[in-house]
């Protein structure tokens, strides 16, 4: 019984570890470090396997839990988050097949319209504090590793999933 609430819990908790290790830098080094975005890439990947898991609810208090610890305009996350299960959900013709290039590129084109609304919104509303190319290496980052975090989302999903089913 404790085994299948923690096999069904395992997915929320491991996308909470990765927002937690994704912040904890910015306290130690005042933002001077370029890390790829492994929160957006995790939500991504079980989103793509798993929709059924993490439904709107989850996916805005993960958006919101990220932007409050990002210390920056809150709402832009949960909003891709949203627009990520959205897509995901209701096969819009976006890119068809569910390959795992199709999916990379679905991905890269999401992260790249993330990264332009947080440059916009930035230039608008906040003091102009965006520092372009620490961003464009964290983007090109996040889509080089892409796969690697897919294919460990795949591999627990499709683990966890086994044990879900005994």
């Amino acid at each position: 019984m404790i085994s299948r609430i923690l096999i069904k819990l395992f997915p929320f908790v491991f996308v909470i570890f990765f927002i937690y290790l994704e912040a904890a830098p910015i306290y130690f080094f005042d933002n001077e470090l370029v890390k790829p975005l492994m929160t957006f890439t995790i939500i991504y990947s079980w989103i793509q396997h798993d929709s059924d898991r993490f439904r709107p609810l989850w996916l805005l208090f993960f958006g919101l839990f990220y932007d409050f610890l990002k210390d920056g305009i809150v709402g832009i996350t949960p909003f891709f988050f949203l627009v990520m299960y959205h897509l995901s959900n209701n096969n819009v013709g976006f890119i068809a097949a569910n390959y795992l290039n199709n999916i990379w590129i679905k991905f890269s084109i999401i992260l790249i319209f993330y990264f332009m609304s947080l440059f916009l919104i930035n230039f608008l509303l906040e003091d102009f504090s965006y520092v372009i190319y620490k961003n464009f290496i964290s983007v090109i980052l996040s889509i080089i590793l892409f796969p690697l975090f897919y294919s460990l989302v795949q591999k627990l999903s499709v683990m966890f999933g086994r044990l879900n089913d005994r």
